[in-house]
Parts: C-alpha cells; structure tokens; sequence
C-alpha cells in the first residue's frame, strides 16, 4: 500500500465565518483580497497570519512553477477543495490513501483567545470529517487540537475519535515558549547532547534508536560523561536487551555496557535513577547553559 501521510485539504474560504458563533465570525480564519499586492491575505482576530502565498495550499497535481501572484484561492487547483478531484489525483500518483491535514486550518493554533481556539477546532474537525466520509477507504482526516485550553483539547480528542478521524495534530503556538527548528539534522543530534543530564527513551522507530545508541556510544567511548539512559516499557524494549545479551556473547560489546540503560514501567523509578545518577553525582542546579561561540550563540 503506497500512503500520502502528510496530505492537505483546501477549505471553503468562509468555513469559519459561516460555522463559527455569530460573536466570534469576526475573529475567526478569514480571507480577504489585497489588490495593492494581488495576493489573498489570511486574517485571524485583528492580525494578518499570512499576507501570500496561500496558493501553496492548492497545489494537488501541480508543479512549484505554476503558482504565482494573482491567483485567488478559490481559483486553486479542485482537488484541493473537491474530495472527488483528490481521489483522482491519487489514482494518477498511483496512491492508495492519503492522510488529511488542514490548509487555512494551520493557523488555527496561531489562535489566542481560547474560546475562539475552541470553536474553531470543532468546525474544522466537523467539516474535515464529513469531507473524507465520502471517500473513507482513500482520505483519513485529522483533527485540530485547541492547545490553547488543555482541558478542552482532552474532550476534543475523544470527539476527533467519535468522528472518526484518526489522529490529532497542534501547531506550535502561544503555549510554548522556546520553539527551535534545524536546517541540518545533525546539529539537532550535537544540541541533544549538549543540553542534556539524562536520557528518557519512549517506544519509537528508527530516529529513536538512532538517538539512543548515538548517546549510548558517546558514553561508552567516553566523549560525554556517563550520564543515566532510561528505556520506559519494559515489554517494548525487552527484544533489544536480548539483542544486546548477544552482542555480548558476540564480545561486540562489554558486559560493562548493558549497565548503561535502565528498563522500567515506573516514572518514579526512572525519576529516582535520574536523580541519583545524574542530579546528585554532578550536583545539578539548574544553571542557565554557557553560550558556545562555536555553535554560534551568544551570551
């Protein structure tokens, strides 16, 4: 089965105008034409999140070379709006499903005001789950999460279930205060390190196991110091420690180096690990890190 898993969807421009409580349409996601620069603007609240470039969001079975200034939204290509259109597209692609994220719909958590979050998300999510019904074998909706009002956001995830959409996505907004992003995936893995007194390793794929023997290699080579590695659920992990038993059979590895990963079910345990093994051994405290010259930051 080939799958699109990052696909997305065109909504109607006045999705939220129209779906939105009367008192909040002025605020919600909205265009507006800007002929002074032939481009459609996207509005949230008072502010302009997108002044161009909204054609990027219709560009199903199109070339890059293709868009251009003064191309109206509604003018994009149909199978951004049209779930009949997409599934043609698919069957020329030769895909067979294709998973549904938001277009406009992004900004939903460029959102300030929670209440307005709220309702949004639920209009998206109603709309974008009626539009993959007419094709459920070929498009899967996600839904929009409001982060902006946790407590909401847990009762919309159960209601993104009862829809039958099959996941959630939220976008980095107000809740966070330190977003950072890297062009090089290696510098990603070299600030990890740098930043780091201990290791939590969840349940994960392949960049997971990467990331947990990168670290692991470093402290048994002796290029950082032996700071605590923690594996949480034991029955996930149990096949690579048997793994690990046979490297040391293989005396690929030393028996030493099975010490230095901690399986548990337990946060408590692993917060107890973490403490002896990295907070009290090198008497953390919390201090703000030292700028590196090398990486560029400054003090």
């Amino acid at each position: 089965m080939v799958v699109d898993a990052d696909g997305h969807v065109c909504e109607p421009p006045d999705l939220w105008e129209r779906g939105l409580p009367e008192r909040l349409r002025d605020q919600g996601i909205r265009l507006r034409w800007n002929e002074a620069t032939g481009y459609d603007e996207c509005l949230v609240e008072d502010r302009v999140a997108t002044d161009r470039g909204l054609v990027g969001l219709g560009n199903a079975g199109e070339t890059f070379d293709e868009f251009g200034r003064g191309r109206h939204y509604e003018d994009l290509n149909p199978a951004g709006f049209d779930a009949a259109e997409r599934v043609k597209v698919l069957d020329s692609e030769g895909i067979d499903l294709s998973v549904i994220y938001p277009g406009l719909g992004l900004k939903l958590g460029g959102i300030i005001d929670p209440n307005l979050a709220v309702w949004s998300c639920r209009v998206y999510n109603d709309w974008i789950a009626e539009w993959t019904a007419s094709a459920p074998d070929r498009l899967r909706g996600v839904g929009a999460l409001p982060m902006q009002d946790p407590a909401a956001a847990a009762v919309e995830a159960r209601r993104i279930q009862d829809l039958g959409l099959v996941g959630g996505f939220a976008r980095p907004n107000a809740y966070l205060d330190r977003f950072v992003t890297f062009q090089h995936f290696f510098v990603r893995k070299v600030m990890l390190v740098k930043y780091s007194y201990a290791f939590v390793v969840l349940p994960g794929g392949f960049g997971t196991m990467d990331e947990l023997f990168e670290a692991a290699t470093l402290i048994q080579t002796h290029k950082i110091l032996s700071f605590p590695v923690v594996l949480m659920d034991r029955a996930y992990w149990q096949p690579l420690t048997v793994l690990l038993e046979e490297m040391v059979r293989a005396g690929t590895i030393e028996p030493e180096d099975m010490k230095l990963l901690l399986l548990t079910d337990s946060p408590d345990e692993a917060m107890e690990h973490i403490r002896q093994y990295a907070i009290e051994k090198y008497h953390l405290e919390k201090p703000r890190p030292r700028a590196s010259a090398v990486l560029g930051e400054k003090g």
